[in-house]
C-alpha cells in the first residue's frame, strides 16, 4: 500500500482493540497490508471504554462494512 508521501507499508502493528484500532486494522487488511492487533485485556470487554455515535463515526463504520452490524445491538 502506497502512501501519501510514498512509502510502502510491509506489515502494521496496531496497539489497542478498542473502536479506532479494530477499525483501523480491518481498512488495513481490505487494502492488502498485514496487520497484526494487540490488546492488552485478554476478554477484550470494552469495560471502561465510551463511544460517541456522530455522523463521521456512522460514516466510518459504513466504509468499515459493520454499520448494519452496529445498529443490530
Amino acid at each position: 500500500m502506497a502512501g501519501t508521501h510514498g512509502c510502502r507499508l510491509d506489515r502494521v502493528l496496531i496497539v489497542g482493540g478498542g473502536v479506532a484500532g479494530t477499525s483501523m486494522a480491518i481498512l488495513l487488511r481490505q487494502r492488502g497490508v498485514p496487520v497484526d492487533l494487540v490488546e492488552i485485556d485478554p476478554g477484550w470487554s470494552g469495560q471502561g471504554a465510551g463511544i460517541t455515535i456522530t455522523g463521521p463515526t456512522l460514516r466510518a463504520f459504513r466504509r468499515v462494512g459493520i454499520l448494519d452490524d452496529f445498529f443490530k445491538f
